[in-house]
């Protein structure tokens, strides 16, 4: 939809299967010129151009269901999209073909994100089991680490914090929010008086400053935290939903925080710059 709410042109496009994730946009040469991609309970991935045409040629499919939305990374001058189904990753091309088959399997945990760093280049995962494994495009090597008193279920991240060019894990469990380095060490370990959703929205704000959202549905509060886990001055806050911050006015020198409240209604929060 556009910015008033309707339809674009050539949508909304019909699906030969049933959606399993979210829709993934990618643009592979920056000329804007995007492909729209959608994980199918069929184990095969659609594409659509930007006007809603169907895109012919991509022609993969998994093994088992997949579990995830396809990601893109590039390095070398060749595109890897990442496939992910519940036994293992799928490095493939622009058609589809698989370009790379790593070394050994890795099952993605549920709730998490993939990392990149292009220094190596190196793929990170955060699996299943508590490890961290990385994974080598120069050649499907995969190494893995144990990630320091790890707990069941949750949510997790994979961000470069510091711009060094190697991510770290940003996770919630329960009710601790924690960063692990890739050694898997825990750099940060805090606990909130929270039982969170296993879902965490990261917020860029520029350079080495980041903040991440968090919902409490049971107490319908949610919460800013910064890199460290300490909740930003005034969280947390009223709300029952998810959370939005940008600017609603240019010029106010402050954010809105948008979320939803009880019934219908919509709350609109002023945050400090």
């Amino acid at each position: 939809v556009d910015r008033n709410g309707n339809d674009v042109a050539g949508f909304p496009v019909k699906l030969v299967s049933e959606a399993v994730a979210p829709l993934a946009v990618f643009d592979y040469e920056n000329r804007r010129d995007y492909r729209l991609m959608v994980a199918l309970a069929n184990r095969t991935v659609g594409v659509w151009d930007a006007n809603g045409r169907r895109v012919v040629g991509f022609n993969a499919r998994t093994e088992t269901a997949l579990v995830a939305e396809p990601a893109l990374y590039q390095h070398g001058g060749k595109d890897f999209i990442v496939l992910c189904d519940s036994n293992r990753l799928y490095l493939l091309n622009r058609r589809g073909e698989e370009r790379l088959r790593l070394k050994l399997p890795i099952r993605r945990a549920a709730n998490s994100t993939l990392g990149f760093s292009s220094r190596t280049p190196t793929l990170y995962v955060v699996g299943e089991n508590g490890s961290l494994h990385t994974a080598s495009l120069a050649d499907g090597t995969v190494k893995s680490v144990s990630l320091a008193r790890w707990g069941a279920g949750g949510a997790s991240l994979l961000i470069d914090l510091n711009g060094d060019g190697v991510p770290e894990v940003v996770a919630i469990q329960g009710d601790t929010f924690s960063v692990h380095s890739v050694d898997g060490s825990a750099k940060v370990r805090q606990r909130l008086e929270a039982d969170m959703v296993p879902r965490i929205q990261p917020f860029h704000f520029g350079s080495t400053d980041w903040m991440f959202g968090i919902l409490d549905a049971n107490a319908r509060r949610v919460w800013l935290l910064n890199a460290k886990g300490d909740p930003c001055t005034g969280f947390p806050i009223e709300g029952g939903t998810l959370f939005s911050i940008g600017h609603l006015q240019e010029g106010e020198g402050r954010f809105n925080l948008l979320t939803g409240g009880a019934g219908d209604l919509l709350l609109n929060y002023a945050v400090a710059e």
